[in-house]
């Protein structure tokens, strides 16, 4: 058999892997092997072989198997990420007081800060609008600057200054 010292890392390891891991262990531990053997051979702390106990003691095989980790909560609820949907393909951002017709993440994300009082930033918007089904909208350059600026003067049509001539 070859020696490995130290322990690995398992957070390296994927979900089955760990889960098999869990599993052995726990059979050996079972089998009557001592705790510290089990730990050195399959080269992780005794603290986490007696926690895969612990987990087996408590709720049986089962409590071995991996789980996808929660991850944070979401900070707009589904109730508010509809209103959000609504909102947007329901109306156009001009009688709202937005600027350009187009919803822009800009726009989306003062939308948001408006209803819900939460401000967000770009990227974050925009999984927001992919979570909804959802893309945000690029305004042409010259479209944008018409509807800020209006139209632009013709090169033709310059003003004249009176300089007494």
């Amino acid at each position: 058999m070859l020696s490995v010292t130290g322990r690995r890392d398992a957070r390296s390891l994927d979900h089955k892997t760990l889960e098999e891991l869990r599993r052995l262990g726990v059979a050996r531990v079972l089998a009557g092997e001592p705790v510290l053997q089990v730990a050195r051979r399959l080269q992780v702390s005794f603290v986490a072989v007696y926690q895969w106990m612990k987990l087996y003691r408590g709720g049986g095989s089962e409590a071995l198997a991996s789980q996808k980790a929660s991850g944070r909560p979401p900070i707009l609820t589904a109730k508010q990420l509809a209103r959000l949907k609504r909102t947007i393909i329901g109306k156009n951002p001009q009688p709202l007081n937005f600027g350009p017709a187009l919803w822009t993440l800009p726009l989306v994300r003062h939308l948001i800060r408006k209803l819900f009082g939460i401000s967000f930033h770009k990227t974050s918007i925009s999984r927001i609008l992919e979570q909804i089904g959802l893309t945000p909208q690029k305004p042409v350059r010259c479209a944008y600057r018409r509807a800020l600026l209006g139209p632009p003067i013709n090169a033709g049509s310059r003003v004249r200054t009176t300089s007494g001539k």
